[in-house]
């Protein structure tokens, strides 16, 4: 992942984080990455990141359900983290999204009274449709 998506941040490795935990004799270790470090917040950053994890081979389709979701009940959602586990051979992911309205309430909205929440299908211009089975 960062090799592939190095060139949109300067300064890598202080917009990624590593966590390694140990138990029972096994080590287990989950890299997260701030999306807007990354330039994946944008629609066009998350699209190139979310077109490469399909590339991967990972199963996009809980995260397509989520987000048609939270469209159908118009709650707006910027994606924060990504964070990724498992072997290389086949990498688990998970993404942390955060609501629109919290950066209202932090004051954006004052800095910016254009401000307006974005809807999902701005963040999720993928062909990824949840599965109707």
């Amino acid at each position: 992942m960062a090799d592939t998506f190095r060139t949109r941040v300067s300064d890598a490795s202080l917009h990624t984080w590593l966590q390694v935990s140990a138990q029972h004799g096994t080590v287990s270790r989950k890299l997260y990455f701030r999306c807007i470090s990354w330039s994946w917040s944008t629609a066009r950053g998350f699209h190139g990141l979310v077109t490469f994890l399909e590339q991967l081979g990972i199963d996009l389709r809980p995260l397509a359900v989520l987000l048609d979701h939270l469209n159908a009940d118009a709650f707006a959602v910027s994606p924060s983290f990504l964070s990724v586990t498992g072997p290389l051979s086949s990498p688990s992911v998970a993404f942390c999204f955060s609501p629109m309205c919290y950066a209202r309430a932090a004051g954006l909205a004052a800095l910016d009274p254009n401000l307006k929440p974005r809807p999902r299908h701005d963040l999720h211009p993928t062909g990824t449709t949840p599965s109707t089975t």
